[in-house]
């Protein structure tokens, strides 16, 4: 018999996986009248897979069902899907002292688990660049992945955070370090510690941004929209902004000139002018780096340098 396979995307982390498998066959029984060949849950991914016994229970599940509450003492919903996100992230240790390209990982990364085939790899952020995520194609190299987590690239320890959820924090207060924002994060989920294996964060003083990644253990952090930290409430964001520094600007006719310059027109998300700077942030990140390529242009005459922006090329600037 070919496989007929649902998913469920986002099991509840806090149960038993045997215990929740009954559960899900328990509901979907008494509540629906279907039977299936077996139910198998991965906490560790934060996924169910059900082998159904006909396509008409599969179809009627994933078109027409889609959700229900697993359990009227819970009140938790249970979602049917037909395919899986099983995008993940590769942190690389801080041992490890010179930069690798996403190749450089997806090779290593093959290496260490035998995959059949070298997976997509990328880098998630230049300010992070020890940050990758890698795409999986198959669920059960991601459970191998899940089970054994930590493999070596040179001198360093990678740890692969499966299914996780990434987001970034801009323009942190100044005083923010990697243990601050823990244990900000601990706090604001009520748990006293947080453990390296569920969340990883990293704190870039120069920019003024982090990255946090939480694995499905986590969920309650998913659900969070922002972060509270020294009395601030900083937004999350699924993507940093592409900010670049221009200088000197002194009067808003500059503005207005560079804005209608052909590095800029129609690619400027928002920009704000302090003191003789301009900053500029655009809507793309090929747009952004072709920019500090050219590294600077001229108006009427004049030299203006461009510079990412950071807290270092520009410590008196607010966020935009």
């Amino acid at each position: 018999m070919a496989d007929i396979t649902v998913y469920i995307p986002d099991i509840p982390v806090d149960v038993d996986d045997e215990e929740l498998e009954e559960q899900i066959k328990t509901r979907l029984k008494t509540g629906h009248h279907l039977d299936v060949q077996s139910v198998k849950c991965y906490s560790t991914l934060g996924v169910a897979v059900i082998n159904m016994l006909n396509e008409d229970d599969k179809h009627y599940l994933i078109t027409e069902l889609e959700t229900t509450v697993l359990s009227k003492n819970s009140g938790t919903n249970i979602t049917f899907v037909e395919e899986l996100e099983l995008d993940s992230y590769i942190v690389i240790g801080s041992e490890l002292k010179k930069a690798l390209s996403a190749d450089e990982v997806a090779q290593r990364y093959a290496n260490a688990y035998k995959t059949s085939k070298t997976r997509r790899c990328e880098i998630v952020s230049d300010q992070f660049p020890n940050v990758f995520r890698i795409c999986y194609k198959q669920l059960a190299e991601l459970i191998q992945a899940a089970s054994s987590p930590d493999f070596r690239i040179e001198a360093a320890f990678a740890t692969v955070y499966p299914r996780a959820d990434c987001c970034f924090f801009e323009d942190l207060p100044t005083n923010t370090n990697n243990e601050k924002l823990l244990s900000a994060i601990a706090a604001q989920l009520g748990e006293p510690s947080l453990h390296k294996t569920s969340l990883y964060t990293q704190y870039n003083k120069q920019t003024g941004n982090a990255i946090v990644i939480a694995s499905k253990s986590l969920r309650k952090w998913t659900k969070e929209a922002t972060l509270k930290i020294d009395e601030h409430s900083i937004s999350k964001k699924h993507k940093l902004s592409y900010r670049v520094l221009i200088s000197p600007v002194h009067n808003d006719t500059e503005v207005e000139k560079i804005l209608h310059h052909k590095l800029f027109y129609n690619r400027v998300a928002s920009h704000k002018r302090v003191n003789d700077k301009l900053i500029i942030e655009l809507n793309d990140i090929n747009h952004f780096h072709e920019c500090l390529d050219i590294g600077g242009f001229g108006i009427d005459g004049k030299a203006l340098a461009i510079k990412p922006h950071t807290r270092v090329t520009d410590p008196d600037s607010c966020e935009l």
